[in-house]
C-alpha cells in the first residue's frame, strides 16, 4: 500500500511575492481556464490523498475501490523559448507514450481533465497537443473528447494541483456526471476545438457514452515537468474481467447478480443482530470528545440506518481504524440504541495492556440458572458447538436435548445433577469455542471441582469426546446418590445442586463413574495451549494426568481452588528460571461459566498474593445471570479488546471478506486533543501573525516586540497613500514633517500604554532632528539652509503671552512670504488662521483649524490619530512668527529639536 499526498497553504505572502514578480498570477486572483481573460492564475489551497493499492490486494482486503489507474507517465518540456512557456510537442509525445505503454487506445477516452491555469499562453498549447493525440483519434461519428480544468473552480492548488485533477475525475467516474469548468465568459480565441476535436461542457452532463469510463489527467510543472494517468471506473473493469469488489460507481446499465459486482452487499444477518461497536483514542479523555461526534452522526443517518449501513459502520471501526491506547465500546441492535449509549457515555477502560496473557476460569457447580446462554444459541459458532457435544451425548445415550434444556424460561431441570453437569460443561465449551473464533486464547486456566472439565478442554489437555463423555457419566452417576444425601453438610454457601459433591455420599458411586469412563486417551503435547493449574492438586498438570482416576478424585475429593490459583500467580515458565525467574505477567481474569460466581474467592487469593499484575488485571465474567447471553458475550469481547488483548473483531460481528462490506468514508474526523501545543515559531514570526494593533497611516506595523524596551515599527510612507505629505515643502523638494515624527512618537506611546490605566499627557523632552525625510519625487534636493539663530529662551509664562500679544498678523500674507525664502506649505499645512506677536519678545500666540485631511486620502479612509501631523506642524508655524516678530524670513528654516513639549489631555494644549 502506498499514500500520495499533496498540500498547498498559503500561509505567508513571500511566494506571492516571487510569483508576482514574475508575472505568472492573474491580478483577480482568479485562474480563467480556457477563457478570453486569462493572464495567469488564481492561487488556491488544499490538501489531498489517495491510498494506492495493488489491485488483487484491495479485493483481497474488501476495499472500496474508487478508481482503477490504467497508466502512468512523466517527461520534461526541453528547451523552450522561456522557462514558464510549455511544449506542445512534449505534451503530445507524453499523452502518445503513456497509452501505448499501457496498451490502451487512444479513442476510448471520454473525457480529459487539463491542466488548464488559465494563461493566455499556456491553454492553447495544453489543447492542440491534447486534439493531436486524442481528439485525433477520434473517429467522426462519436462526440468530441470533453475537457475541463478544476482549477478554474478551486484555483491553481500548485503542489496539491495533479491531486485535484485526480480528485476531481475520480468524482466524475463515479458519478458519471462531467461538470463545466468554472466561469468561462467567452472562449479564448485561440482555442480551436472544432478543429482539434475537443469540446468544454457548458453544464453538468450525464458521462456521453455507456460501458467503461476513462478520463486521461495533465498536471504540468512551471519548470518543463509534464506528468499524466490514465484513470478507468471501477465497476466497469471489475465487471468486464468477472472480478468481485467493492466500488461506488453509479452505473445506469443492468446491474444483474451474474456480474460478480457489489457497493457493498446486505448482511445474512437479521435486522436486530446485536454487535460490538469500538472506539479508541490516544488520550484518555479523547472518548468523551469522540462518542458524542459519532452519536450526531448517527443523529443525521437515521434514515439510512439499515442492517447494511450497521455492517458498514462496525467494519469501518473495527478494521478501518488505528486501534490506540484508550479504548471503550458499546453493544447495539440499531443505530438508535447506539446514539443512546454513545450519548449516555461508554465504558472508561485503563490504557490497553501490553500484556496478552489472559487466565480463564471455570465456574464449578451451583451457578447453573434455567436459560442460561439462551440468546448465544442465536449464534451459529455457539450453536455449533452445542450441536456437535449434543451428538456425542446422544451417542453415550444421553435421552434429553441440550437447546430445548437451555432454552426453557420455565420447569427447567437445570439443578438436577443428571442435567446440570453437562449443561454447564457443554456451556462453558461452547464459550471456549466461540472465544477461540474470535482469537481470545487463554494462556492459563483454572477451574473449580467440575469446571476442571471445562478448563481441560480449554487448555488442549481434553478431547470434545472425552470432556462430554466425563461430564455425562458424573452427572448420570452423582444423580443416583440424590437420595442417600445426608443434611449433615457444613457449608459456607447454599449450593444449588442436589447432590453432595466431594463428600464421601460420593464414595458409593466413584468407583463405577471411573469404569463407565474407560480409558482416556491423552492429546498430544503439541495440542496443548494453556497450562492447567489443577484445584485437585494444586499444581500444574498434563494430559496425561487427565486419566478417569483423575476425574473420579476430581468428584470426591477436597477442592484446592485457593492452592491451584497461588500455584498460578506465583508461576515461573521453565524457559525463564534461569534468567531471573520472572513471574508471567498475567493480563486478564475470564469466567467461563454460567456466572462470575468465583470473582470473590479470586480477588481474596489475589489479595495475599506478590503478583502485582494479578492485582491489576481486570476481572471478566462471559455470562452474568439474569442477563442476555449474547450482550454479555459481546461485552466480554469489547473489555478484551479495550484492555489490550488481541480480539478478532471482524468475526466477533460476523463480518467475513465473502459479505463485501464497505468502508464508510464520511465518518466523523478524530477529535485531537489541543490542550498541549506543538506550535513553535519566532517572536518575529508571532508578531507579525499577531501584531499587538493594526497597520496605520503613520506607524504602519510593529516589528520585533520581544524587548519591551525597545519597541519599533515599519512603515512605507508612500505619497501614494498619504497625499497630504505633498503639501509640505522645503526649497522645492518634499520633506516629510518633524511633526509628523512627533505624532509617530505619541501614536507609539499610546499603542503601548498599560490599558489598565488612564493617559492624562504625554512629554517629549530633548527631541533632536538630525535628518530630515525627504521625497525624491521632484528631484533629489539636499536643504542645508539651516537659521543661525539661535533659539530664543521663553521666559513669559504663557497667560503674559496672551496678554501682551497685540500686534496682529496676517497669515495669508505672512505663508505667501514663508513660500519665497523655500517653505512651501501646500493646502494642507496652511492652518494658522489667525496669530499674534508680542513685539521684541520673540513670542507668539495663534488659532489653528484642523484640516480636513481625510478628504485627501484614498478611498477617504484615514486611521484615527490623537493628532495630525499636518495640525502638530501648524503649532510649530508660531515659531517662525515668534523669531522674526511676526515679519518675513530671510531664509528657509526647518526645526532641529525641542528641549521639551507636552501633550496635556486636560487642556488640549501642547505647550
Amino acid at each position: 500500500m502506498g499514500l500520495v499526498a499533496g498540500v498547498n497553504l498559503i500561509l505567508h505572502p513571500n511566494f506571492m511575492h516571487q510569483l508576482s514578480s514574475m508575472h505568472m498570477l492573474s491580478p483577480e486572483g482568479i485562474s480563467h481556464s480556457f477563457d478570453h481573460r486569462a493572464n495567469g492564475y488564481g492561487r488556491g489551497e488544499g490538501i489531498g490523498c489517495l491510498v494506492l493499492k495493488r489491485l488483487k490486494d484491495a479485493l483481497r482486503d474488501g476495499d472500496t475501490i474508487r478508481a482503477v489507474i490504467r497508466g502512468t507517465g512523466t517527461n520534461a518540456d526541453g528547451k523552450t523559448p522561456g522557462i514558464t512557456q510549455p511544449s506542445s510537442e512534449a505534451q503530445a509525445e507524453l499523452i502518445r507514450t503513456t497509452y501505448e505503454a499501457a496498451g490502451l487506445s487512444l479513442s476510448d477516452t471520454q473525457y480529459f481533465e487539463a491542466h488548464g491555469t488559465g494563461t493566455a499562453l499556456g491553454d492553447p498549447i495544453e489543447l492542440s497537443a491534447i486534439g493531436a493525440i486524442l481528439g485525433a483519434a477520434r473517429s467522426p461519428e462519436t462526440e468530441p473528447l470533453y475537457v475541463g480544468s478544476i482549477k478554474a473552480n478551486v484555483g491553481h492548488t500548485e503542489g496539491c494541483s495533479g491531486l485535484a485533477g485526480v480528485l476531481k475525475s475520480i468524482l466524475c467516474l463515479e458519478k458519471g456526471v462531467l461538470i463545466p469548468t468554472a466561469g468561462i465568459e467567452k472562449l479564448n480565441p485561440k482555442l480551436k476545438l472544432r478543429d482539434w476535436n475537443l469540446a468544454l461542457p457548458s453544464e453538468n452532463m450525464a458521462w456521453p457514452s455507456k460501458g467503461q469510463r476513462r478520463i486521461s489527467v495533465n498536471s504540468f510543472g512551471f519548470g518543463g515537468a509534464n506528468a499524466h494517468v490514465i484513470l478507468d471506473d471501477a465497476y466497469h473493469y471489475l465487471r468486464n474481467r468477472g472480478l468481485v469488489g467493492n466500488h461506488a460507481t453509479a452505473h445506469l446499465e443492468d446491474d444483474s447478480s451474474e456480474s460478480g459486482i457489489s457497493m457493498g452487499s446486505d448482511s445474512p444477518r437479521q435486522e436486530d443482530s446485536k454487535r460490538l461497536f469500538v472506539l479508541s483514542t490516544r488520550d484518555q479523555t479523547g472518548i468523551e470528545r469522540l462518542a458524542p461526534l459519532y452519536a450526531d452522526f448517527l443523529s443525521n443517518k437515521a434514515a439510512t440506518s439499515s442492517s447494511r449501513f450497521l455492517t458498514d459502520l462496525v467494519h469501518t471501526l473495527s478494521n478501518r481504524r488505528t486501534h490506540l491506547d484508550f479504548r471503550s465500546f458499546a453493544v447495539a441492535d440499531s443505530s438508535s440504541v447506539l446514539e443512546t449509549q454513545l450519548r449516555k457515555g461508554l465504558p472508561r477502560l485503563k490504557r490497553v495492556s501490553k500484556h496478552d496473557n489472559p487466565i480463564f476460569v471455570f465456574t464449578g457447580q451451583g451457578a447453573q440458572w434455567p436459560a442460561m446462554g439462551k440468546e448465544l444459541l442465536n449464534n451459529c459458532i455457539f450453536r455449533t458447538s452445542i450441536h456437535r457435544s449434543q451428538v456425542l451425548l446422544e451417542h453415550y445415550g444421553c435421552p434429553w436435548d441440550l437447546v430445548d434444556e437451555l432454552s426453557r424460561t420455565t420447569n427447567s431441570n437445570v439443578d438436577l445433577p443428571q442435567y446440570s453437569q453437562v449443561l454447564c460443561t457443554v456451556l462453558q465449551i461452547a464459550l471456549v469455542d466461540l472465544l477461540r473464533e474470535w482469537g481470545v486464547v487463554p494462556k492459563a486456566v483454572v477451574g473449580h471441582s467440575s469446571g476442571e472439565i471445562g478448563a481441560a478442554y480449554a487448555a488442549g489437555l481434553l478431547s470434545r469426546c472425552n470432556a462430554v463423555k466425563v461430564a455425562y457419566l458424573r452427572g448420570v452417576c452423582s444423580g443416583k446418590v440424590a437420595d442417600h444425601i445426608s443434611a449433615d453438610g457444613k457449608f459456607a454457601r447454599m449450593l444449588r445442586v442436589k447432590t453432595a459433591y466431594h463428600s464421601p455420599h460420593m464414595a458409593t458411586v466413584a468407583q463405577e463413574y471411573m469404569d463407565r469412563m474407560g480409558v482416556l486417551f491423552p492429546l498430544a503435547e503439541e495440542d496443548q495451549v494453556a497450562h492447567m493449574f489443577s484445584s485437585l492438586t494444586g499444581t500444574t498438570v498434563t494430559a496425561r494426568d487427565l486419566d478417569a482416576s483423575y476425574w473420579k478424585k476430581n468428584m470426591c475429593e477436597q477442592v484446592q481452588f485457593s492452592q491451584a490459583m497461588k500455584t498460578l500467580l506465583d508461576y515461573v515458565p521453565e524457559q525463564t528460571q534461569g534468567r531471573g525467574r520472572n513471574r508471567i505477567h498475567w493480563s486478564a481474569f475470564v469466567e467461563i461459566g454460567p456466572h462470575a460466581a468465583l470473582q470473590s474467592p479470586v480477588a481474596e487469593v489475589i489479595k495475599i498474593s506478590q503478583s502485582k499484575a494479578a492485582k491489576e488485571a481486570p476481572y471478566f465474567s462471559a455470562i452474568i445471570r439474569g442477563k442476555d447471553s449474547e450482550v454479555t458475550a459481546l461485552e466480554l469481547a469489547g473489555q478484551l479488546w479495550g484492555s489490550g488483548h488481541n480480539v478478532n473483531l471482524s468475526r466477533v460481528n460476523y463480518i467475513y471478506p465473502e459479505s463485501l462490506p464497505t468502508s464508510l468514508p464520511d465518518l466523523p474526523s478524530y477529535p485531537w486533543n489541543h490542550s498541549r501545543g506543538y506550535w513553535h515559531e519566532s517572536a518575529t514570526a508571532r508578531s507579525s501573525r499577531f501584531p499587538r494593533g493594526p497597520r496605520t497611516d503613520l506607524l504602519g506595523v510593529p516589528v520585533d516586540l520581544q524587548n519591551a524596551m525597545e519597541p519599533r515599527w515599519r512603515n512605507y510612507l508612500r505619497i501614494l497613500e498619504n497625499p497630504w505629505i505633498e503639501d509640505h515643502k522645503i526649497t522645492g523638494t518634499v520633506l516629510y514633517p518633524a511633526a509628523g515624527m512627533i505624532v509617530m512618537a505619541m501614536e507609539a506611546a499610546h499603542q503601548l500604554r498599560d490599558t489598565s490605566k488612564h493617559l492624562n499627557g504625554i512629554t517629549f523632552r530633548d527631541l533632536k532632528f538630525e535628518r530630515g525625510l525627504e521625497y525624491a519625487s521632484n528631484g533629489n534636493h539636499n536643504p542645508d539652509a539651516i537659521s543661525n539663530s539661535e533659539w530664543a529662551t521663553l521666559l513669559n509664562e504663557w497667560g503674559n503671552i496672551q496678554k501682551n500679544a497685540i500686534e496682529e498678523v496676517d497669515m495669508e500674507t505672512f505663508y505667501d512670504e514663508l513660500e519665497v525664502v523655500g517653505v512651501d506649505y501646500g493646502p494642507t499645512f496652511r492652518n494658522v488662521f489667525q496669530a499674534g506677536v508680542v513685539s521684541g519678545e520673540h513670542c507668539a500666540h495663534g488659532s489653528i483649524r484642523i484640516p480636513d485631511t481625510k478628504s485627501t486620502m484614498p478611498f477617504n479612509y484615514e486611521f484615527p490619530h490623537l493628532i495630525h501631523p499636518a495640525t502638530m506642524d501648524a503649532i510649530f508655524h508660531l515659531l517662525f512668527i515668534a523669531f522674526s516678530d511676526g515679519k518675513p524670513l530671510e531664509e528657509a528654516a526647518r526645526l532641529q529639536g525641542l528641549r521639551q513639549a507636552t501633550a496635556d489631555e486636560w487642556s488640549r494644549d501642547i505647550r
